[in-house]
């Protein structure tokens, strides 16, 4: 009784196993061709620093194309993120959610940033 309970048990625990590594294959399966897609709009040079860093940065690089996506790969917002992974390998502090939150920001106030309209409890 207890080895057919061990048994059971087992092949219980391998199939919760199996199912997790598959979800954790579908999400990098994701993870990278949303990144592929990023590398390819970005269009850096091969070998570039630059895409050596979305390539070690797969979620910031899958976030990117979220962002992209949002703005329907605009030219505008293609060279925003061109100019945030430049920034980004020059100092290691900024914060890709911050720089898209300025960008929309912009996007909904233009004039924000010299006009005095920003929400002082989010400065």
């Amino acid at each position: 009784m207890r080895q057919n309970l061990l048994l059971y048990l087992m092949f219980l625990l391998s199939i919760v196993l199996i199912a997790c590594k598959a979800q954790n294959i579908e999400k990098t399966d994701e993870l990278i061709i949303s990144c592929e897609n990023t590398k390819s709009k970005l269009e850096f040079p091969l070998e570039s620093a630059e895409l050596k860093w979305l390539q070690t940065n797969s979620e910031k690089c899958s976030r990117i194309n979220e962002f992209l996506g949002t703005f329907e790969y605009s030219d505008d917002s293609i060279e925003y993120m061109q100019t945030f992974v430049k920034m980004k390998l020059k100092n290691e502090n900024y914060k890709l959610e911050r720089f898209i939150e300025l960008y929309c920001l912009l996007q909904k106030n233009p004039a924000a940033l010299i006009d005095g309209t920003l929400d002082k409890k989010k400065e």
